[in-house]
């Protein structure tokens, strides 16, 4: 479960600098809409024998694992961690979505 509360941990924050709130002042314009607003979800549906983690946030752009990342940078990781810890991850942007969400990165994270 350590390696799920990570996984949890990296999307939840790739969401929160996504929406502008990680900064020490976050963008006004972000707390005042939903663009603020992360759904988070974690399911354990009953044909598959895992845990599946959605993230939903309202930020336009798409995750992309960054290439090398200096060996002292705190940040720029999380994606690498993502894609080494879960048996699978992605995004998707349903045309569907409730608003203000427009996309969901998600991660599936076997039992062992």
């Amino acid at each position: 479960m350590d390696n799920a509360r990570l996984v949890v941990s990296e999307l939840v924050t790739n969401a929160i600098e996504a929406a502008g709130l990680s900064e020490k002042q976050p963008k006004l314009s972000a707390l005042l809409t939903g663009a603020s607003l992360i759904r988070l979800v974690l399911e354990i549906p009953a044909d598959l024998d895992a845990l599946v983690i959605e993230v939903w946030d309202a930020a336009p752009h798409t995750p992309e694992p960054r290439g090398d990342v200096p060996f002292d940078s705190i940040r720029g990781r999380g994606l690498a961690l993502v894609d080494a810890l879960a048996a699978g991850w992605g995004y998707r942007c349903p045309k569907d979505a409730p608003p203000p969400w427009t996309k969901v990165v998600y991660a599936l994270m076997r039992f062992p």
